[in-house]
């Protein structure tokens, strides 16, 4: 991690809210904050935030996911099959700088040889 203790015990505090941290990480941040007022203040702006954007009530449409269900199928049937399939080489009209691999349909079909006679 980092030497700084002050930068160190940042990332730990924003580390432990989202994917947690060892045991040994806690016990250095709670003798850190213990000791360092900056570093507590850190922390306590940091639960007040989180508490603060959980509070809020955002309403989403209530067909949200169906309509953008239904544009992502829109657009994938827009795509040419040249390239869902990926059966064409070249550069991607689709998506200039993009180039578009050749499969075999056979490829990857039968990974563990041939069947056995």
């Amino acid at each position: 991690m980092n030497e700084n203790p002050h930068i160190r015990a940042t990332q730990l505090i924003a580390q432990q809210r989202v994917e947690g941290i060892s045991s040994e990480e806690q016990s250095w941040l709670a003798a850190h904050l213990a000791t360092c007022e900056l570093c507590s203040a850190v922390q306590a702006q940091t639960a007040e935030a989180l508490n603060a954007f959980r509070s809020m009530n955002i309403e989403l449409p209530r067909n949200l996911a169906a309509r953008t269900q239904l544009r992502v199928r829109l657009r994938a049937e827009e795509l040419p099959r040249t390239i869902r399939g990926a059966s064409c080489s070249g550069r991607s009209p689709e998506f200039p700088g993009c180039w578009v691999l050749q499969v075999h349909p056979s490829f990857g079909a039968d990974l563990n040889g041939p069947a056995p006679s």
